[in-house]
């Protein structure tokens, strides 16, 4: 996986793993200039695959930080997780059944929901072994900055009950905090430990409440580094724009899953909190883009973790990866 560098600011992907899942129905047709710019997301079976992982930044003016933005899905016992196929809603694992229940799915919902996971499979834990292969031991991390509190942004923010990174603040918008750690979001959670085997948000936290400092709204977190509210996919979502001299970068957490989304503005990829606040912000991170042909942006789910930028004067078919 590439690196980039925003200026002075050395951007390096940090990889943790993959969830892959059936392809959305508006995905473009193949051999379409958006099927070739996202061809790599496709697997043989008709599958998409998203990655799960992380940046690594070092920023010239604090030298003494190496901060890690996001903290992908978390430790792994290795093995391949697949949900296996559910005959009917009523027979599904309870912790799934009570998230229907919770979320009033009727029977035709519940089934596209049980017949989607069906479909899923995911391979994490490899994000150590990832900051070992760019020279960095979990000690020495002094920062994780998280755009948002889903699972699969915050996993490695603990092992094992206790913190992954001993020497490291955790960052956060309160809003996150707050909405993540409200009792009724356990169902959730619970759905997800049993979809995919991974730790519910309070339980994966619990280690590092007491180092976490939380922001509200925009906020410089370092010469170089601004957190950029923007709510929709959760309260307390946040961007992060890398600054150094006149060059820009942006890391977009999951204000988009996939660069389709930035030029298809039809195109879904998962479900918002706030699905029509959540259209508006990835509308506003595109004008951003357009204004400024040099910004590069990445995310936590793009293809290899890699970089891209709008093409100049292609309107919103127009996608180049450039790390």
């Amino acid at each position: 996986m590439s690196s980039m560098n925003i200026g002075d600011i050395s951007v390096q992907p940090v990889y943790d793993g993959y969830l892959t899942f059936p392809v959305e129905a508006d995905y473009p047709a193949e051999g379409s200039p958006d099927y070739e710019a996202h061809r790599d997301s496709l697997q043989s079976d008709g599958r998409r695959r998203m990655t799960l992982g992380s940046f690594l930044i070092r920023l010239p003016q604090c030298p003494d930080r190496i901060i890690l933005v996001d903290a992908g899905n978390g430790p792994s016992s290795g093995q391949l997780f697949r949900p296996g196929a559910c005959d009917c809603p009523e027979h599904a694992h309870p912790d799934i059944k009570a998230y229907h229940d919770a979320h009033h799915m009727d029977g035709a919902a519940r089934q596209r929901h049980l017949d989607w996971l069906s479909q899923t499979e995911s391979r994490y834990g490899n994000l150590l072994d990832s900051l070992a292969a760019r020279g960095v031991r979990p000690e020495q991390v002094t920062d994780v900055v998280l755009s948002h509190l889903h699972f699969d942004h915050i996993g490695w923010v603990s092992q094992n009950g206790a913190p992954a990174f001993p020497n490291a603040t955790i960052r956060a918008a309160q809003k996150d905090i707050d909405h993540f750690l409200q009792p009724q979001q356990m169902i959730d959670d619970r759905m997800y430990q049993a979809a995919w085997g991974v730790l519910p948000t309070a339980e994966r936290l619990a280690p590092v409440m007491d180092r976490i400092e939380s922001w509200d709204g925009d906020v410089t977190l370092f010469p170089g580094l601004d957190a950029v509210a923007t709510p929709g996919h959760t309260p307390g979502h946040s961007i992060f724009v890398l600054s150094s001299g006149e060059k820009r970068g942006m890391l977009l957490g999951d204000v988009v899953h996939c660069p389709l989304q930035l030029t298809d503005p039809d195109f879904s990829v998962m479900a918002d909190i706030d699905q029509q606040l959540a259209n508006r912000q990835r509308e506003r991170v595109y004008r951003e883009m357009v204004g400024d042909p040099n910004l590069a942006v990445a995310a936590s789910h793009f293809p290899g973790l890699r970089f891209g930028r709008i093409l100049e004067g292609a309107g919103r078919s127009g996608w180049t990866f450039v790390s």
